[in-house]
């Protein structure tokens, strides 16, 4: 009781702690001191708050014609915080999101996963997660579409289907992203050869092969990202663009750290 106190007065509410059967019995008047009497009470009746809440979530879930979706991906606060990160996204911000119970934050970050897949799989994009292949997150994409329905933000292939086409245009879009990675390797390679021969840049220097290698991994790996989150936006075609990417990655992330190296060497000699 102590415990359940303290969270609730905190304000620190774990999904988790709903899930209780036990009942929270009030004491009668006289059993014990009206202070410790009015605690119990105010316990009881936001326990009781809590689990018809949840019993409400629950029954709406079960709306979705699936056993493995979790209730508790519809709590209040998984709504909420998701408008919440997403109107700053929407924005081109970042946004770091900080709490107490690991289940809610892991649940929080499948939510926000899933709406970004079926986004970019209504608008024909590829996705890096194989969602399609995990009922759990199929469960939630069941839901969420029908948010983002709600919401307007599907004007693509999601539109109006149902879910086997949903699944379809998921797995479409993993496979589109599984075609395009070994292409962005092969395509990324070309700036990096020209930056080794450059001769104000890497020209001369003795070959590397370790460290081109994991340069070209980090190189493939940031273009690819960039190029999937402003998918929507690239008018170049697709070569083009991913190249135009790996010289602006050289240019503004790799060229000053050979200038501070550089500068190092020169203070070094000094």
């Amino acid at each position: 009781m102590r415990d359940a106190y303290t969270k609730l007065s905190a304000g620190h509410v774990s999904i988790d702690l709903v899930e209780m059967n036990e009942v929270i019995v009030i004491p009668e008047p006289g059993a014990v001191d009206e202070y410790t009497r009015g605690k119990i009470s105010r316990v009881a009746y936001w326990y009781r708050r809590l689990l018809d809440a949840r019993r409400r979530v629950v029954a709406a879930a079960e709306k979705i014609p699936s056993g493995e979706f979790d209730p508790d991906s519809e709590h209040p606060r998984i709504v909420a915080a998701v408008k919440e990160i997403e109107s700053w996204t929407a924005q081109r911000e970042k946004v770091l999101v900080f709490g107490v119970f690991l289940r809610p934050l892991k649940l929080l970050r499948d939510v926000l996963n899933v709406r970004h897949a079926l986004r970019a799989a209504d608008a024909g994009r590829p996705i890096a997660h194989a969602l399609h292949t995990d009922r759990k997150l199929l469960a939630i994409a069941a839901r969420q579409v029908l948010r983002l329905r709600e919401e307007g933000a599907l004007s693509g292939c999601l539109q109006n289907e149902r879910r086997a086409e949903v699944r379809r245009a998921l797995q479409d879009s993993h496979k589109e992203y599984e075609r395009l990675r070994p292409l962005v390797r092969e395509w990324v390679r070309k700036p990096i050869m020209a930056w080794r021969a450059d001769p104000l840049l890497l020209g001369g220097t003795p070959v590397d092969a370790e460290l081109d290698a994991a340069r070209h991994d980090h190189l493939a790996a940031f273009v690819l990202d960039d190029f999937l989150t402003g998918l929507t936006k690239a008018k170049q075609p697709k070569r083009a663009r991913m190249e135009e990417l790996a010289r602006e990655y050289l240019d503004q992330s790799i060229r000053p750290l050979i200038g501070e190296h550089e500068e190092d060497e020169a203070k070094n000699r000094c």
